[in-house]
């Protein structure tokens, strides 16, 4: 699970900022690359409505998050947080090698808030999938609806295979 939190707090986001992201496999470690719009690391709850889901410190990123994996994976989930604007949280999945994309919806989102909190700030939903059958080699996380809303992500959890099958 990467949680953000060996990586250096960001006051300001750049535009497609990147941050290492590093998960335990069967045999090694799967790492890759975590690109991020106006992406940057937030030190607990950034006021707005995105916060760390676990130790103290989260990703924040306007809009989606792409990871790129150096080993492909078959499984992926991830607290998103901050959904207020936007109904349907998407995964675009890469197949390892090519080939089309995997399109995965989470509709009908219902924006509880927290107390004390506008509709939806701060509300947390956890995203995923697992695939037995196939490996993919990216991941991309996006809104349907939002187009320059802050989002949190936080405990990125991946699986291998191996993991997933238990072979």
């Amino acid at each position: 699970t990467e949680d953000f939190s060996s990586v250096t707090v960001t006051n300001s986001g750049t535009m497609n900022a990147t941050f290492p992201v590093s998960f335990p496999g069967s045999a090694a470690n799967i790492t890759g690359t975590a690109t991020a719009r106006n992406g940057r690391i937030i030190d607990g709850d950034d006021g707005f409505g995105a916060f760390a889901t676990s130790a103290t410190q989260a990703l924040k990123s306007t809009g989606q998050l792409r990871i790129d994996f150096d080993s492909p994976i078959s499984a992926f989930g991830a607290y998103v947080n901050d959904v207020e604007t936007s109904e349907t949280v998407r995964l675009t999945l890469t197949p390892d090698g090519g080939g089309t994309a995997v399109t995965v919806d989470y509709g009908g989102i219902v924006n509880q808030g927290r107390t004390g909190r506008t509709p939806g700030n701060g509300q947390v939903n956890f995203v995923g999938f697992i695939d037995k059958f196939n490996l993919y080699s990216s991941v991309e996380i996006s809104f349907v609806g939002a187009s320059n809303e802050g989002f949190g992500f936080d405990d990125l959890t991946v699986g291998e295979v191996a993991q997933v099958t238990g072979t």
